[in-house]
């Protein structure tokens, strides 16, 4: 079992293998021998998305930088970078997967960077796992299209979201785009985020999608905020944190909200 890399414009064996030898796109990884160990992602402009992870444990995703990249041959510091993706569905769908780690190594400014058109059920979607997000940029877009949501999951044991700018995710016919929608989880974390131009911010227990409950959530250190208001139900925000069933802990503190709206957009409901 080894480390593997992927950067755009290896012109190797591209298997993964090391840096010389490195995937050139996300679509070709393959997760054989990685439960345990890192993708590292060197900068470039990737555009399409990670094949489906089901029932793999302790895979870290994470871009690479000087100062931590591994320690595999053909190492290069132009390497440490952009990293931009625009693919044309969901980036990642992980099923049953504990401990998966994605890590931009770096935030205001971002350089993990996902952007563009996404599958009706996120641009990520976690069911039954254990995950952290961290450092990472989620642009949405301003795209209309049917529940074109960013996070989306259930059945989640444990997730963590920090660090990351996650913005332009409007409301609009003929659908309503979330920031996050998690129908159920054992324990979720929201901290040090930056929100932005969401229909909802964040949409948090039972509902249509999963019936279920959210236990032991903290929300905190965030800022939710829009900054257009077209004044109609097409508006940018109609709801930031809504609550449809919570238990156990529930922390919810200092958060800063700066929503606009002139079709009654409430913060917490």
């Amino acid at each position: 079992m080894a480390n593997k890399y992927v950067r755009q414009g290896a012109t190797g064996a591209n298997n993964g293998t090391d840096w010389t030898n490195a995937y050139t796109e996300f679509s070709s990884v393959s997760y054989t021998d990685l439960a345990g160990f890192t993708l590292w992602v060197g900068t470039g402009n990737y555009t399409t998305n990670l094949p489906y992870m089901n029932n793999i444990d302790n895979v870290t995703i994470k871009r690479a930088t000087v100062t931590a990249h591994g320690s595999a041959s053909g190492w290069s510091d132009s390497y440490d970078g952009q990293v931009n993706v625009d693919s044309s569905s969901r980036f990642l769908d992980a099923d049953l997967c504990d401990n998966f780690v994605i890590d931009g190594a770096a935030n205001n400014p971002w350089k993990f960077r996902i952007v563009g058109v996404r599958d009706a059920n996120g641009m990520f979607l976690f069911e039954g796992a254990s995950f952290t997000m961290r450092n990472i940029e989620m642009d949405g877009n301003f795209e209309h299209g049917s529940d074109e949501d960013g996070i989306r999951g259930g059945g989640i044991v444990n997730g963590i979201i920090e660090y990351c700018y996650l913005h332009d995710y409007p409301h609009g016919l003929p659908g309503h785009n979330d920031i996050i929608q998690i129908g159920d989880a054992s324990s979720l974390i929201i901290r040090y985020n930056i929100f932005r131009n969401g229909g909802q911010h964040a949409i948090l227990g039972a509902f249509d999608w999963y019936g279920g409950i959210v236990n032991n959530l903290e929300i905190y250190y965030n800022l939710f905020y829009n900054t257009t208001d077209t004044g109609t139900y097409e508006t940018v925000s109609y709801n930031t944190l809504v609550f449809y069933g919570t238990s156990g802990t529930l922390k919810i503190e200092n958060n800063t909200f700066a929503i606009r709206s002139s079709v009654g957009s409430r913060s917490i409901i």
